[in-house]
């Protein structure tokens, strides 16, 4: 696991923050289940469509609340959503 040790090592000593945020972001991407996610569009009706995305996208989604819940504790202004790592916007 080599690759694990470099990423931890960028993760927790790089002060570069587009650096880290791209090291989460490829690591969030692969939290998703991409080929459920390929399922959903035969799904038969929305119902379905929905209950298989969100099941492709519940580690995803699991990992984004507690990063979003840190970044809101330490006080980083970005906001992890499904689709991008956003500026958090003032409350």
């Amino acid at each position: 696991a080599p690759a694990q040790k470099d990423f931890k090592k960028i993760l927790i000593n790089e002060q570069s923050e587009e650096l880290v945020l791209l090291m989460l972001s490829l690591y969030a991407d692969q939290l998703i289940d991409n080929f459920k996610l390929k399922r959903a569009k035969f799904a038969n009706d929305s119902k379905e469509r929905k209950r298989i995305v969100d099941s492709a996208i519940e580690s995803f989604d699991y990992f984004a609340k507690r990063l979003n819940h840190l970044f809101d504790q330490i006080g980083v202004n970005i906001f992890a959503t499904r689709s991008a790592f956003v500026p958090r916007q003032d409350k």
